[in-house]
């Protein structure tokens, strides 16, 4: 497969059928998938929050995909239309790498030069700045866009999460626009919100990590030889912090569980989400003791939502990477659960 070269959003935007995505593979790499309908605000959501075509259509929210670089050429983080999970986590078992890349400002640039156009209030929900120096490029794009249209209501946010976490804070903002709440509310929840989110998860591997610099090649070199998984969440900012290590993949994944305890706190229609890189096995084993859990509470279980990692985030965890997120109590307290307490 040999991606053709990406393309930037421009024009309208109008959502994209099930006919316009498969002629964009037959011809060009998109940048940007409209699904938004919404004549009050407009929701944009980057490809990190492991968005799938389904749930982008379902929330009507907008779509931008992370580029990244593989053996074959450049990719987009396109929801696995050109590049299945199990070939992505595959080629990447075998040793390959995938190389990403910040979104270029200029696509930020034509994207919200497009939504101006338009004038629906437009907000932006990026991955954090803690793993990426995208958010600032897509601030300082909204900003120019701003101050050419200053009557058009723009913002470029700063999730302070990553992937599955994002997501489930991109449902809520849906949930309010569709409730009715006005461009400055749903701002002001999405500065507050990643506050209350969890999100915890479990590598099978740290050479993935080790490879992108994050963590000595000796550390990931000596995790494996002693079958020894790490055990990492993020912290207000949205930057990786490790909260502790297991001996092998069945006390990581009580370990995800055991972080419920103190800190789950639920409420109506606020899911359980469970991610995994192409390990779903790992992650049916983890919701069956999520669901018990809930049931040793005499609790019921709320929705469990069920994702596969995307690409970019992917290519930094490496396959076999394993998430619990969940609505808990307010980790800016500095009383929650984070395994160094």
């Amino acid at each position: 497969m040999t991606p053709a070269a990406p393309t930037q959003a421009v024009g309208a935007l109008v959502p994209a059928s099930a006919t316009d995505r498969k002629a964009s593979m037959l011809s060009t790499t998109r940048t940007f998938r409209a699904y938004s309908t919404s004549p009050s605000l407009r929701v944009i959501v980057d490809s990190c929050s492991s968005v799938t075509t389904e749930i982008a259509e379902q929330l009507g929210v907008d779509v931008i995909e992370f580029p990244f670089v593989m053996a074959d050429g450049d990719h987009r983080a396109d929801q696995w239309e050109s590049i299945t999970p199990a070939q992505f986590y595959g080629r990447m078992r075998a040793g390959e790498r995938a190389l990403t890349s910040a979104i270029p400002t200029g696509e930020f640039l034509d994207l919200f030069e497009a939504c101006a156009r338009e004038g629906v209030p437009t907000i932006y929900l990026s991955l954090t700045a803690g793993l990426s120096s995208s958010v600032r490029d897509a601030e300082q794009a909204a900003a120019d866009v701003s101050a050419k249209h200053p009557g058009f209501k723009i913002a470029a946010l700063d999730n302070r999460m990553p992937s599955l976490t994002a997501l489930m804070l991109a449902r809520e903002v849906c949930h309010l626009r569709d409730g009715g709440s006005s461009f400055e509310e749903v701002v002001d929840f999405v500065r507050r919100a990643p506050d209350r989110v969890h999100g915890y998860f479990t590598l099978d591997s740290l050479r993935w990590l080790a490879a992108g610099g994050r963590i000595p090649k000796a550390a990931a070199s000596l995790s494996a030889l002693l079958d020894m998984k790490a055990n990492l969440t993020y912290d207000l900012d949205g930057a990786l912090t490790l909260t502790g290590v297991s001996r092998g993949r069945k006390k990581a994944l009580k370990g995800l569980v055991a972080k419920l305890d103190g800190n789950y706190v639920g409420g109506p229609g606020l899911p359980i989400g469970i991610a995994d890189a192409d390990c779903p096995e790992d992650a049916d084993a983890l919701e069956r003791q999520v669901r018990a859990w809930f049931e040793a509470k005499g609790t019921p279980c709320p929705e469990i939502m069920r994702l596969t990692i995307d690409a970019t985030i992917g290519s930094h965890v490496g396959p076999g990477m394993v998430a619990l997120a969940f609505w808990g109590i307010d980790r800016s307290a500095g009383s929650w659960n984070n395994g160094k307490r």
